[in-house]
């Protein structure tokens, strides 16, 4: 992190604004142009140390600020191979937070972009991945030994091309996004559960251990998805993962149901357990085919998990595993999965709020019951 500084890393100069510009560094990534995220600036490698060289000398004005001044040179020198993300904020603390979401979004989109081992493609700020490498040896029952070793994490070299870049800042969720990064105090409704949604998929995402990336997809799906607090009920405190899972089907279906195709029965809905059962059983009994796999991967009673090959089991299953039995049966090939699907509906749900900025999830309930309506006229 480079600040104007007299002592310390956050103890700003007397004569300097209150709101200053914070830069830290993007280890082992590349920018091939600057790149605005809202409040968040991200900068090719070199830029900074050829705009610190440029940087008039205040030890005139402050004691020993030409230490200062030489310590922050060499600072942008070492730093002078991988880019950096700026940020303005009151203090260190502020400007920790905001280069965190901002780096979080980047992560986000960064995943679509790359084609093979996504779960091991991670970056970040200093100390948001490190190298991990967990070796172990084995003795058997004679005494004779061996030894391995497996990556467990680390941080991987990206470049995000002009192209990509482009694309990015012509993309209706980004634009969304930034316009929420940049406004904290008149944040949307639909901003503020965005950024959360994706503060808890990353998590999810940096974490090592299935149980914790579990959970974090699924609270970010909730996070993103759930409808508003006030149509709860004593009876039903948190909402039934059907009506998650119908959402998520309505916005991520590749056959568009209830948009630019019919609904079929999933967009429709199901109000309990028992009807989902009910329809289960009916096209099972008349031998026709009653997956869905856009809502089945989320939500589906626990009875039918399997009924698709991938994943094992819907997300929701195998979140209340974790919470009540603080194990899970998913495989790892399920976990990758996990990563993808949750990617998506944040994705689907971005491109829809982009569209409603000023909405809420019970807008999109209407919207959901108004497709299922034209489909029974």
């Amino acid at each position: 992190m480079v600040a104007p500084t007299r002592a310390s890393a956050t103890q700003m100069t007397p004569t300097m604004p209150a709101m200053s510009r914070f830069v830290f560094r993007l280890p082992h990534v590349t920018f091939e142009r600057e790149w605005v995220l809202g409040p968040a600036t991200f900068r090719p490698a070199g830029a900074l140390v050829t705009e610190v060289n440029a940087l008039p000398d205040f030890t005139a004005q402050v004691r020993n600020y030409g230490l200062v001044l030489d310590r922050v040179r060499e600072m942008a020198q070492d730093w002078s191979a991988d880019a950096t993300v700026e940020v303005e904020a009151d203090d260190d603390a502020g400007a920790v937070e905001l280069a965190g979401q901002a780096v979080a979004v980047l992560r986000l989109f960064m995943r679509p972009k790359v084609e093979v081992n996504v779960g091991l493609h991670k970056i970040g700020l200093v100390g948001d991945v490190t190298l991990a490498v967990r070796e172990v040896i084995a003795i058997d029952q004679s005494g004779r030994v061996g030894f391995g070793g497996r990556r467990v994490d680390g941080p991987v070299p990206f470049t995000f091309t002009r192209a990509v870049l482009d694309k990015w800042d012509a993309d209706p969720g980004v634009q969304f996004l930034a316009a929420q990064l940049s406004s904290p105090k008149t944040r949307s409704h639909l901003g503020s559960r965005a950024l959360t949604a994706i503060a808890m998929l990353d998590i999810g995402f940096m974490a090592t251990k299935p149980t914790v990336k579990i959970l974090s997809y699924a609270v970010a799906i909730e996070a993103m998805l759930s409808r508003e607090p006030q149509t709860s009920t004593k009876d039903q405190p948190t909402e039934s993962p059907l009506k998650i899972g119908r959402r998520v089907a309505y916005l991520t279906c590749q056959r568009r149901c209830g948009r630019s195709a019919p609904a079929c029965r999933y967009i429709k809905g199901f109000p309990t357990q028992r009807d989902f059962r009910e329809f289960v059983r009916q096209y099972t009994q008349k031998g026709e085919d009653w997956r869905c796999s856009a809502f089945l991967r989320i939500a589906c009673p626990a009875e039918f998990d399997g009924a698709i090959d991938t994943p094992s089991l819907a997300l929701f299953s195998a979140r209340h595993q974790v919470a009540h039995d603080g194990t899970t049966t998913a495989t790892e090939r399920d976990i990758k999965w996990f990563t993808h699907f949750a990617d998506e509906a944040l994705f689907a749900a971005l491109e829809w709020f982009a569209v409603h900025p000023a909405a809420s999830i019970t807008d999109l309930d209407d919207e959901i019951d108004a497709a299922a309506s034209r489909s029974t006229l």
